[in-house]
């Protein structure tokens, strides 16, 4: 099940503070969630049990796209790195975040690039790129 959403399914999701878990379990059949692992390092995933995979999710004023920040470090936000996504120092970092059928996708402002996991491995860095048919670029949103 997806978190609270609008009445589309493919609406933004609510603001507030979520577990972000992919969809794909791990080998051993683990929900993975997004963790913090400290300012400008990269986001990876661990099992889901954690005050470190509390994430916000914010309205951007532009009404179409939302920030992400750690919930123990709220002033920062989810940007790009080199290949991956990083949490770093505001920045106006904004990502579009839809709700479909099959999980929440997350996308840049620009919707070029999909969130998403080479493998479903805990400590596997998130990576951003282009779609695939695994589905490790769709994630669940569960309220916290």
């Amino acid at each position: 099940m997806v978190g609270h959403t609008s009445a589309s399914a493919s609406a933004m999701p609510n603001p507030g503070t979520y577990y972000i878990v992919n969809r794909v379990l791990s080998p051993a059949g683990q929900k993975l969630a997004l963790t913090f692992n400290g300012e400008r390092n990269t986001v990876t995933v661990t099992p889901l049990s954690s005050f470190h995979s509390q994430w916000c999710i914010r309205n951007y004023y532009d009404g179409a796209t939302q920030s992400v920040s750690p919930a123990s470090k709220s002033r920062l936000e989810i940007g790009m790195g080199p290949g991956t996504i990083r949490v770093l120092p505001p920045g106006a970092y904004v990502w579009t975040l839809r709700n479909t059928p099959s999980g929440a996708t997350i996308q840049d402002g620009a919707v070029t690039v999909f969130w998403g996991l080479s493998d479903a491995n805990i400590d596997q860095e998130v990576a951003f790129g282009d779609e695939d048919e695994r589905g490790n670029q769709r994630w669940i949103l569960i309220p916290v």
